[in-house]
């Protein structure tokens, strides 16, 4: 197979052998692929040991066979998002987004939104902040560019905007006299939705410049949470370790 050239996130890392280590990468045009990065015993070959989990690179592949793992040729790293690793927050963090991220890509199938996304989120991560916003931001926005974005414009019962409760499983809103027929939504006030709104639509670049109070994010937070676990049916250790350590 000739070299690939391509750019990635390393998203996982496990152990291999004794010099050798398997790595997932989240690409944007090759999806989630799977490398090897080996170094020779005698010291032969070359050496990927320094590739770094979070970070970003240039790489150059290549795979010996259609189902075989890649092989590492060149790696250049653009983004190392060194702070990350050096606060163990930030860490536990970036390891359930990647937990995500991990879930829902496959090989051979576009990433090229969803990278620009955790970069974004990455990066946001490294420079330190509320680390519950860019959690919500990035669980809602995941969830909407793998296709479930909720109708949060109107009531689905009436079709008035004034939205008070949300139908998680459903994606639905409803007002006030319609909610009431609907057990089991979650109550949500004019903030909330305009915050949902917001990250719906802005660019990845600013979809963080929104403001609201510390009781709102965190009661966001609790609602991106149980919203992208219910429709990607997917249970992530990563982030019940989350919960256990905030």
């Amino acid at each position: 197979m000739k070299l690939v050239e391509t750019t990635g996130l390393i998203t996982k890392e496990i152990k291999y052998g004794d010099t050798s280590r398997i790595i997932t990468i989240i690409t944007p045009d090759l999806g989630k692929i799977s490398a090897i990065t080996n170094k020779s015993k005698s010291g032969k070959g070359k050496n990927f040991s320094s590739l770094q989990l979070f970070s970003y690179y240039k790489f150059v592949l290549f795979k010996g066979s259609e189902k075989g793992l890649y092989h590492i040729n060149e790696a250049d790293i653009i983004e190392s998002f060194k702070p990350i690793r050096d606060d163990l927050m930030a860490i536990i963090y970036a390891s359930y987004f990647s937990d995500v991220a991990n879930s829902i890509s496959v090989e051979n199938v576009d990433r090229t939104d969803f990278l620009r996304l955790i970069l974004n989120i990455f990066y946001a991560l490294s420079k330190g902040g509320d680390y519950d916003k860019i959690k919500t931001v990035f669980e809602w926005k995941t969830a909407f560019l793998e296709g479930y974005t909720p109708d949060v414009e109107k009531c689905s019962g009436c079709g008035l905007d004034s939205i008070c409760f949300f139908d998680l499983g459903k994606g639905e809103c409803f007002c006030k006299d319609c909610g009431k027929a609907y057990a089991g939504t979650a109550q949500v006030n004019r903030d909330i939705v305009e915050g949902i709104r917001y990250i719906r639509d802005a660019e990845f670049s600013k979809m963080l410049s929104f403001e609201l109070n510390p009781k709102a994010i965190e009661y966001m937070n609790s609602l991106s949470e149980i919203y992208l676990k219910m429709h990607l049916e997917h249970e992530f250790k990563t982030l019940e370790y989350l919960k256990k350590m905030k």
